[in-house]
């Protein structure tokens, strides 16, 4: 009879983990994003833009009134990955301005994908429903097609300028507040709903579950664009910088040698540290030498301290050694004065004959003055007024 085998069978392969979903997808990479991993963000969104275009979720002819609810927020993916594209820090040793040039591009690319994508979704929209300004859109295009030709082209100034405009600015600065605030709103609301354990049917504010989403993520899309058009004018206004430093500088003409024209004179005016004097140095330079601004750049503006504490605790010292031998002079001195005979009691010299003289004969002067003005002789008003008050 054979012996039965102990070894376990060998275990079946694990079934591969299933993909996450689109919406699992896009939360974890909001969540990188918003915690400034804008490496990983961007590799996430980059996935999450691959499973979206092999199963395509939107279709060519549609509006934004035809796409589902639960779609609206893919709509995002290329605005955050021109976020994300924008914020990458350069690799070690890599030229920094090579690097922001690279990255402003690629962020270009897909920032200007959100607002083409969105505006053709709300092209047949009226104006109280669309999520897009329709005279926006243009200049924003204009100025992107300038500066990828030439940061200084001569359409590029005016491009930027439209893109720019402070009216502009400050409209789309309010509507990113206005669409904010209702985008909390939305989330406060969907959190109560979950809070009450209600239905997707049952409404809130005037709204079911699914209309609560809508407004959230429209919300959210309307202040998107408006953030957009301004990295793009950002993105624009630092690549023209970018190109322009780039380029070769001409050379500054020199003066010619033997040119020995006179210099005009400067007058400074300062205060000397030490003694806090006003001082007036000539110069017939008009700026100062390299060496005088070298030692002068971490100068304080305060007055500096011209003693040790030691040598200052010596001068108070002193200092206050002849304050009370002066006092104490002062005392003796006025010691030896006549004074009343109360006073004499007080220091202890009752025994002095010569003071206790002095100081009767003071006392009599003193009661003689009172008696010769008695008291209220002063008082010229007394029979002044009603006498009951």
């Amino acid at each position: 009879m054979s012996a039965l085998s102990t070894t376990a069978p060998p275990a079946a392969p694990a079934a591969p983990a299933a993909p996450p979903s689109p919406s699992a997808q896009f939360a974890s990479s909001l969540l990188l994003f918003e915690a400034g991993s804008y490496p990983e963000a961007l590799s996430s969104f980059l996935g999450l833009s691959a499973s979206l275009r092999a199963s395509p979720v939107f279709s060519a002819n549609e509006s934004l009134d035809d796409v589902q609810t639960p779609l609206l927020r893919f709509l995002l993916a290329n605005y955050y990955l021109g976020k994300c594209e924008a914020s990458l820090p350069p690799p070690p040793g890599e030229d920094v301005m090579q690097h922001r040039r690279t990255v402003l591009s690629s962020s270009l690319v897909y920032l200007l994908s959100f607002l083409s994508s969105l505006a053709e979704l709300c092209e047949d929209l009226p104006p109280s429903l669309s999520l897009t300004h329709p005279l926006e859109l243009g200049p924003v295009l204009t100025l992107a097609d300038a500066v990828a030709v030439d940061g200084d082209a001569a359409d590029f100034p005016r491009a930027l300028a439209a893109v720019c405009d402070r009216d502009l600015k400050i409209l789309r600065f309010n509507r990113i507040r206005e669409c904010d605030s209702a985008a909390d709103k939305m989330r406060a609301v969907q959190a109560r709903r979950r809070r009450l354990g209600m239905g997707g049917g049952e409404e809130l504010e005037g709204m079911d579950e699914e209309e609560g989403e809508r407004e959230l993520w429209t919300s959210v899309l309307r202040g998107k664009f408006a953030d957009a058009i301004e990295e793009v004018a950002s993105a624009c206004r630092e690549l023209g910088m970018l190109k322009q430093a780039g380029r070769p500088q001409p050379p500054r003409p020199r003066a010619p040698e033997g040119d020995e024209r006179k210099a005009p004179s400067v007058t400074m005016v300062d205060r000397d540290p030490r003694t806090g004097e006003l001082r007036m140095t000539h110069s017939n330079k008009i700026g100062l030498k390299r060496e005088e601004l070298r030692h002068g750049v971490f100068r304080p503006g305060w007055n500096l301290p011209t003693m040790t504490l030691e040598e200052q605790g010596e001068i108070e010292y002193r200092e206050a050694m002849e304050r009370e031998a002066r006092t104490k002079a002062s005392e003796a001195a006025a010691g030896d004065k006549p004074q009343r005979y109360e006073f004499l009691l007080k220091h202890g010299k009752e025994d002095d004959a010569d003071l206790v003289d002095k100081a009767a004969k003071l006392d009599q002067d003193w009661d003689d003055w009172k008696d010769a003005n008695p008291k209220g002789t002063g008082n010229k008003m007394a029979d002044v007024g009603d006498r009951n008050f």
